[in-house]
């Protein structure tokens, strides 16, 4: 039993040390007009193999001056048939001295939520090598018809360090990396397993 732990555990770090293996997220604007501004949360596979999302956690920083968030919902990438969405936290007006490293910093917004794989079907979260898969929609209400999408910041390392060491993170796994563990084997095939192991 120790060593199918000790496998399962060294098998879980090389599919989390893939994590942010060759990943950028970006923001893309989907939708603006006088009164909104919607953006997607893509993904872009620049790795040489196709990999599935597993979860990721999103923190975007908003200037909450001109910005309030009207929701967040999942898009074809992360569909809710595979995937769900919890807000973890949500603030506004926040003042931050982090030496103007964003120009909104006096009336920082603040959101962090998680997206989950709940049911693995075959399909959903897949990106193919080169390719961009958008994953989340977040729509903001205007409060000043002339801000833009830079009034929208992904927590990113260089960026948003300065207001919290935390950035956005992708759990991704190659889907062709063979995986032996227990809980994808059958009963008799675990028994199997733990036998040959014990021997």
């Amino acid at each position: 039993m120790k060593t199918v732990t000790i496998f399962f555990l060294v098998m879980m770090v090389q599919v989390l040390g893939y994590t942010q293996s060759n990943l950028s997220t970006t923001l893309s604007i989907t939708s603006e007009n006088e009164e909104s501004i919607c953006a997607d949360v893509e993904i872009t596979n620049n790795n040489n193999e196709e990999i599935k999302i597993l979860g990721q956690n999103v923190r975007l920083f908003y200037d909450s001056k001109n910005l309030s968030i009207d929701n967040i919902t999942l898009s074809e990438g992360t569909a809710p048939s595979s995937y769900s969405l919890e807000i973890i936290s949500e603030e506004s007006n926040l003042s931050k001295k982090g030496g103007a490293q964003l120009s909104f910093e006096d009336n920082l917004g603040y959101v962090n939520y998680n997206v989950n794989l709940d049911y693995d079907y075959l399909f959903d979260g897949l990106i193919h090598p080169t390719e961009t898969l958008s994953v989340q929609s977040v729509c903001f209400n205007k409060k000043n018809k002339d801000v833009s999408i830079d009034a929208i910041v992904l927590a990113e390392d260089g960026i948003t360090n300065k207001y919290s060491r935390a950035f956005t993170v992708i759990e991704s796994a190659p889907t062709k990396q063979d995986l032996i563990l227990p809980t994808t084997l059958t009963d008799l095939e675990y028994q199997e397993e733990l036998a040959s192991l014990n021997q």
